[in-house]
């Protein structure tokens, strides 16, 4: 890896009077910059890997939170109380394909930035 090397020779000037500073930067040299794309590449190909897995997580949970939100409503009609606990797990299910869904949607935003 390079390594950055920046040289700053930086004089200063103050008058104490008008209390005025004045800088000025005599030389301003970077060195030899490390591969910034290299790493700029891997991060973006790291974060659209997790965008990847998020969202289509998030889609599978959101559909198969659905099909049990479906057989909750068939028990719901056959006045089985079994309703009640795939009831309660298509909504655990749903909500948790949201939630990764929305999860999906800030990782994109972050890779357009």
């Amino acid at each position: 890896m390079k390594k950055l090397v920046i040289h700053l020779p930086i004089s200063f000037q103050i008058d104490r009077d008008n209390f005025f500073i004045n800088i000025n930067f005599d030389e301003f040299c970077l060195g030899d910059l490390f591969d910034s794309s290299k790493y700029l590449t891997q991060k973006f190909t790291q974060m659209k890997k997790q965008w990847w897995l998020y969202s289509v997580g998030g889609l599978l949970l959101l559909g198969f939170g659905l099909s049990l939100l479906g057989e909750a409503i068939l028990y719901k009609f056959k006045n089985d109380f079994n309703w009640f606990y795939w009831g309660t797990a298509a909504l655990i299910v749903f909500n948790s394909g949201i939630a990764l869904v929305g999860e999906a949607i800030v990782i994109k935003g972050r890779m357009v930035k």
